[in-house]
C-alpha cells in the first residue's frame, strides 16, 4: 500500500513538517476507496491511499517524491497548474479526469493550511465517477433517440414539461 503504514494510528489536524500531524486517521482514509493525495508546502508527496497507486507511476519508487515528478496515469494538461494556482490563492478546483484504464474521475484539489499565514499543503481526491459518466451518455442517446422520432413525426406534435414549457416540437408544428 501506500505510505498508510508509516502513519500512526491517529493524528492530528493540520499541516506541520510531521508527518504525524499531516493526516486524520489512515483506515479512515484508506477504507473510503477513494484515491487521495497529500502534498506539502514544498510539493512532496507526504502520503497516498492505495487507490492512489494506478493513478501515479512513481509514488513507490522513492520516499516523498516531488508531485511534478511522478507520472499521470490520466488525462489532464492542468494538474500542476491547478495545483499551484489552489496552493496561491487558497481556492478549492474540481476537473472531471479521464484515466488512462477507460475510467472517469472527479479530481479536486483543495488547501491545508499551516499554523502559519504562509501557504500549506494541499489535499488531491480522485473519487470514480464513470457510472455517473455512463448514465449521462445514456441519457443524450436516450434524448436523440426521442428527438429523432419526434422529427420524423408528420402531425403537428409538441412535447411539454410538467409547467406546460415547451421542450420539442415537430417541424410540421412549426
Amino acid at each position: 500500500g501506500g505510505r498508510a503504514s508509516q502513519l500512526p494510528d491517529q493524528a492530528r489536524p493540520g499541516a506541520t513538517t510531521s508527518d504525524t500531524e499531516f493526516l486524520p486517521p489512515q483506515d479512515t482514509l484508506e477504507s473510503a476507496g477513494i484515491a487521495i493525495l497529500c502534498v506539502d508546502a514544498l510539493g512532496a508527496v507526504r502520503y497516498f491511499t492505495p487507490a492512489a497507486v494506478g493513478l501515479f507511476s512513481g509514488l513507490e519508487a522513492k520516499a516523498r517524491p516531488l508531485l511534478a515528478d511522478v507520472k499521470r496515469q490520466f488525462d489532464d494538461d492542468n494538474f500542476l497548474d491547478d495545483a499551484t494556482a489552489v496552493r496561491e490563492d487558497g481556492k478549492p478546483v474540481r476537473q472531471e479526469v479521464h484515466a488512462k484504464d477507460g475510467r472517469w474521475l472527479m479530481r479536486e484539489i483543495r488547501p491545508i493550511r499551516g499554523d502559519t499565514s504562509g501557504p500549506g499543503g494541499l489535499i488531491i481526491t480522485f473519487a470514480d465517477i464513470s457510472d455517473l459518466k455512463e448514465a449521462e451518455h445514456g441519457i443524450e442517446v436516450a434524448r436523440a433517440y426521442v428527438h429523432s422520432i419526434i422529427a420524423t413525426i408528420r402531425q403537428p406534435l409538441v412535447v411539454v414539461d410538467e409547467d406546460w414549457l415547451v421542450i420539442s416540437a415537430s417541424s410540421s408544428f412549426h
